[in-house]
């Protein structure tokens, strides 16, 4: 009976993958916080559908990994820091992560993750959605400021 009881709790979850997510802030750009963004159509539901599944079974959503690199294969010397958001029409701006400060020399950076990120399927239930990244450069400079970002979540189900 307890090993009933104990499977009848756990919920099924799969992996949902973004890659090479631009997220751009258009230059001039000036030593301090700037924002970068991009606006993202969600094909959650195609996604769902070749796993069996659809939207009224989604139960949560977690950032599981986030990955960036610059869109030019630089470095992210001329940025101090970064934080990701996530937002949409329908709900409020949510942290996901950031990192500070970037060490010199990284080319790949792995953000930390927010503890306090919550359930993320409300934004992925919409059409589409917004990455918002504030960067904290290190001085100012004419050109635009483009990233990668491969983005990494777990699906849990009803």
């Amino acid at each position: 009976m307890i090993f009933l009881i104990s499977c009848a709790g756990k919920k099924e979850s799969i992996n949902y993958s973004i890659s090479n997510v631009l997220i751009k802030a258009d230059g001039p750009l000036f030593e301090g916080s700037n924002t970068a963004q991009c606006e993202y159509q969600v094909e959650m539901e195609a996604f769902l559908k070749t796993q069996g599944k659809n939207l009224d079974q989604l139960a949560g959503m977690k950032l599981m990994k986030a990955d960036f690199s610059m869109a030019d294969s630089s470095s992210f010397d001329l940025i101090k820091s970064i934080s990701l958001q996530i937002a949409s029409d329908q709900a409020e701006m949510k942290e996901l992560g950031g990192i500070n400060p970037i060490p010199s020399g990284q080319s790949l950076l792995s953000i930390n993750l927010s503890q306090n990120q919550g359930d993320l399927s409300p934004y992925f239930k919409q059409k589409q959605l917004s990455f918002v990244l504030d960067a904290d450069l290190a001085k100012d400079t004419s050109m635009n400021l483009v990233m990668r970002a491969d983005l990494d979540f777990q699906l849990t189900f009803k």
